[in-house]
């Protein structure tokens, strides 16, 4: 195990997690964030509470949430989306049709469900996603079974949601579950990421902005079969990852189309074999460039929870995965993630812990002087860690521990070395014993 000790907050330590829907047991989050305001974006979520859609907002990037959850909707939300003028969206599944509801001021007001689908009659439609250009049109591409045979349908508006265009066919035939979207910003390039009638993950392009789309082209090029693709753009690249089954493991791999050369790269793995992944590889992408990747991952021992991985490259290499749930109890699932353009990540995911199923949070954009319970206010001298030995200051308090970072004593520590190897990997506090006040050190062992 390398590790490291890092001390800068723009690092990839994830914050203490914190409950969204306040203990009720909600499920299938979905993120997104807003325009930045005075430096803060504001975080959105939904999540499935029984039969009702509800909302929750954070404006101190997710230390904090409305106090009670807002429903929007019946049915279930299938994704959720702001425009660059701030304005939020949600897609919903209700009595055979696809629904967007829409508010102009953050998610105080809802308005009226417009119906995207130009179904005559209802049909079991489902996996839903939206995305908005950078020009104000949303574009929405979903499942529907009307012809008979299920297929990827689209549609676009113009006009913030309230009216839908003619729906487009998208594929040749299709089986699959979702319909993951994008929009290349600044061009008219809609693209959809879904499973084709061979249960293979491909990516459809259309360039006249979602009026034709070009035949699927399957991402992964071993012949394996493939599910549940994700996908996110800029102007020159499109990323997308899967699921790939080789019969023995699970791993989620990645594949980029550089669009100005109109080339693809090879396939890319983000998980290794020491790990199974399940069918959830979320992605977003920072105006920073870097892609992230939020992950649903076991050691082979059944029990799944939430990673985070990262690119700088657009594809090409990915980060080492870093477990974002501080609690060890029960299965994460679902995870969903949003990046800001600083290039933080946001990460929802449905959680089985003890201490209150549900749906939690947490971040890689955190303060030290945020106001969880177990964080500690400040900070001592910098220290480091070679070989598993970590290396406190010799001006360092003479007695002092190192916490988990749900606050619970992990080793008694000294001045000088001290052997950490046994540690797994996350964030971890150093507090002086003999202080009155809580000082500690922010410590992030990475593998």
């Amino acid at each position: 195990m390398a590790l490291t000790l890092l001390f800068s907050f723009a690092v990839a330590a994830f914050s203490p997690n914190v409950s969204v829907d306040h203990g009720r047991s909600c499920g299938n989050p979905l993120i997104t964030l807003g325009p930045s305001l005075g430096g803060t974006h504001p975080v959105y979520v939904v999540m499935a509470d029984g039969q009702n859609v509800v909302f929750q907002k954070s404006t101190d990037a997710g230390m904090t949430w409305l106090a009670e959850n807002m429903v929007v909707g019946q049915g279930g939300a299938s994704d959720l989306t702001t425009d660059p003028e701030g304005n939020v969206y949600i897609m919903c599944g209700q009595s055979g049709h696809i629904y967007c509801v829409m508010s102009t001021d953050g998610g105080g007001t809802w308005c009226l469900p417009r119906k995207v689908d130009d179904n005559d009659t209802a049909v079991k439609v489902w996996g839903a996603h939206v995305a908005a250009s950078t020009d104000g049109r949303l574009f929405c591409a979903w499942i529907d079974p009307r012809t008979g045979e299920s297929h990827i349908w689209s549609s676009v508006s113009s006009d913030r949601g309230t009216t839908w265009s003619t729906n487009i066919c998208v594929d040749e035939g299709y089986s699959g579950s979702r319909a993951y979207v994008s929009v290349q910003p600044g061009t008219d390039h809609y693209l959809v990421a879904s499973e084709n009638e061979e249960l293979d993950a491909c990516l459809y392009r259309s360039q006249d902005a979602g009026r034709t789309f070009e035949p699927g082209v399957r991402l992964e090029t071993s012949g394996a079969h493939t599910a549940e693709p994700h996908i996110v753009s800029d102007r020159e690249h499109v990323v997308c990852d899967y699921t790939d089954d080789d019969g023995n493991n699970e791993l989620t791999k990645a594949r980029t189309l550089y669009t100005w050369a109109d080339t693809w790269g090879s396939c890319k793995s983000i998980t290794d074999p020491s790990y199974n992944s399940y069918y959830s590889g979320p992605l977003a992408i920072s105006a920073d460039g870097r892609v992230h990747a939020a992950l649903m991952m076991n050691h082979r021992d059944g029990r799944y929870d939430t990673y985070y991985s990262c690119s700088t490259d657009h594809g090409a290499t990915w980060s080492a995965c870093e477990r974002v749930n501080d609690d060890t109890m029960g299965d994460k699932w679902s995870p969903a993630i949003a990046a800001d353009k600083d290039g933080h990540a946001y990460l929802v995911w449905e959680d089985g812990r003890e201490s209150g199923p549900g749906v939690w949070f947490s971040t890689n954009n955190w303060s030290p002087n945020a106001r969880h319970p177990t964080q500690p206010s400040s900070f001592l001298p910098p220290a480091s860690v070679v070989r598993g030995v970590l290396y406190l200051p010799r001006r360092a308090p003479a007695a002092f521990s190192l916490l988990s970072s749900d606050g619970r004593k992990a080793l008694e520590l000294r001045a000088g070395a001290n052997d950490v190897s046994h540690l797994g990997p996350g964030v971890y506090f150093v507090r002086d014993t003999q202080a009155r006040t809580v000082e500690a050190s922010r410590v992030l062992i990475v593998r």
